[in-house]
């Protein structure tokens, strides 16, 4: 029996259980809310922490092994998985690793507030990837999304409130900052785009299995390159309950999302996940005390009624 096969015996059982219409906006948005509030939360910490790096690496480490463990007895007779699927899996996760390197060095220099929404306008790219690989149009009610993003990133940058140019603007995008949460926005969007694809192919709890132990081989790569030992058991000892509660439903969240882009469209699971925008912005405005915040909010409020708006178009 091939995964594809597989795959498809499973989505065709939900179905029977979950009609379409509940499946779109009863199952799937709850798991992608889930996921969202998942996503801001480990965000959060790993601003939050010292040594992002090493914080960024137990994370992945744990989440790794918490899904290897939950899902592996679970496994529903898979079968060897198609060279589409591993294609899928190693581009995806090499995609990952470098948006994870960006957003650990992002979080080194710039606020939650400002990196977090940057990094989640990942899906103004998608709509480019979209126009230019699958030959989609190019509509208007896209174009609007992608100038309300657009305007929210705008909003972000300025200090007081007040429009002192768009100079002073371009200066703010001009920082190490700005440039590494756009750089790892450009290649989230790459790895969402591969796992599209991915979870059509291969089962979507295999893939998510999978999926993370990829990462964490090749963020190991570039830890062991970076840190010490020493480093990571300093990290352990100071953060141990952190990252034991991050590693399981933190980043684990990610495979909510590989299971609802198997249960309804894209255009969906991408719009909903965008109130992680929000929840991010909040989580440092009220937390970790980060200025312009009624400004920031208004920005992240944009952002995320732009993708949303990019994601139905």
């Amino acid at each position: 029996m091939t995964p594809g096969i597989v795959a498809g015996d499973r989505r065709s059982r939900l179905r029977e259980i979950v009609p379409r219409e509940d499946r779109v906006s009863g199952l799937a948005l709850s798991l992608v809310l889930l996921s969202a509030f998942g996503h801001a939360l480990w965000n959060f910490h790993l601003k939050r922490s010292v040594d992002k790096l090493t914080f960024m690496w137990w994370v992945l480490v744990i989440s790794t092994a918490f899904l290897t463990l939950l899902w592996l007895p679970l496994r529903p007779g898979w079968g060897p998985i198609p060279l589409k699927g591993w294609v899928c899996l190693l581009g995806s996760g090499l995609a990952h690793v470098v948006y994870l390197i960006c957003l650990t060095r992002a979080y080194d220099e710039g606020d939650l507030s400002i990196v977090y929404p940057l990094i989640r306008s990942a899906p103004v790219f998608l709509v480019l990837w979209a126009v230019l690989l699958l030959g989609e149009r190019f509509t208007a009610l896209g174009a609007a999304g992608i100038a309300i993003v657009l305007g929210g990133n705008f909003l972000l940058q300025l200090h007081d409130g007040s429009v002192k140019g768009f100079g002073v603007v371009l200066r703010s995008w001009s920082k190490r900052s700005s440039r590494l949460a756009l750089a790892g926005a450009l290649f989230l969007s790459f790895g969402s785009l591969i796992d599209k694809v991915g979870v059509s192919v291969v089962d979507p709890f295999l893939y998510a299995v999978l999926f993370f132990d990829i990462v964490a081989l090749f963020f190991s790569f570039q830890v062991a390159k970076r840190c010490t030992a020493k480093a990571l058991f300093i990290q352990w000892y100071r953060s141990r309950k952190r990252l034991l509660v991050l590693g399981v439903v933190g980043l684990p969240s990610y495979a909510l999302v590989l299971l609802a882009m198997s249960l309804s469209q894209v255009s969906y699971v991408i719009s909903a996940r965008q109130v992680s925008v929000v929840i991010g912005v909040l989580l440092g405005i009220l937390l970790l005390g980060e200025r312009q915040g009624k400004l920031r909010l208004l920005a992240a409020v944009l952002i995320c009624v732009g993708v949303a708006i990019i994601g139905l178009a």
